[in-house]
């Protein structure tokens, strides 16, 4: 199971995933299992009509990112934060380009698309 907690000034909101449940960011917009979920914008995580200054995901959560010519993989983590443009998890993982629309995870290496799942789910 992952639970993602929306973080801000004005208050939090808790959305529980079932493990099979796939995270995914492409560019500036977080899905789960298909439909939008939240957006980047401005700064902010956009859920709904609420902002939020960050996404924590926790659980067994395996982070991939899939650039053109392959995917890296990281994790599992126990927890894991989105926001502020970075990625982080026992140190950072990945920036947000704006400009370009990807996730600069390495020297060089650039990802359109993210995916966070829980790593129980994988093994099964």
């Amino acid at each position: 199971m992952t639970i993602l907690l929306f973080s801000g000034r004005k208050g939090s909101a808790q959305v529980t995933l079932e493990k099979s449940a796939e995270l995914k960011i492409v560019g500036a917009v977080l899905s789960a299992g298909g439909p939008l979920l939240a957006s980047y914008q401005g700064g902010a995580w956009h859920l709904g009509t609420a902002k939020f200054d960050r996404v924590i995901c926790r659980g067994r959560i395996q982070v991939e990112f899939l650039e053109r010519r392959g995917s890296r993989t990281f994790g599992p983590f126990g927890e894991l934060t989105i926001g502020d443009g970075v990625i982080t998890a026992e140190g950072l993982l990945a920036r947000y380009s704006s400009f370009d629309e990807v996730w600069c995870f390495e020297e060089g290496l650039e990802a359109e698309t993210v995916v966070f799942q829980d790593s129980l789910s994988l093994a099964a």
